[in-house]
């Protein structure tokens, strides 16, 4: 969320400011889904993941295990293996 003292000035932010940290919103959340919002929410398109199985290869690891809702550890769960067909090219 961006704030401005000046409205005018917000719409500005959304190019030019970089995103807060997520881990100052949320303390518990894991240093690769943070890492991986930033890269997402990056100004230039270039910076940003090429291919939705890069994005999925970070995800991977945190979601619960097939069968475990709840997941094994971490803020989001872990212990999912990544399907053959995601590659991280």
């Amino acid at each position: 969320m961006f704030e401005h003292e000046a409205p005018l000035m917000v719409p500005s932010l959304h190019t030019d400011a970089p995103p807060e940290a997520q881990r100052v919103l949320h303390l518990d959340a894991p240093e690769e889904i943070e890492s991986l919002v930033l890269e997402l929410l990056t100004k230039k398109p270039t910076d940003r993941p090429t291919h939705a199985g890069e994005v999925y290869l970070c995800l991977a690891a945190h979601l619960p295990a097939p069968g475990n809702s709840a997941g094994s550890s971490g803020a989001l769960g872990g212990g999912r293996s990544v399907p053959p067909y995601v590659c991280g090219c």
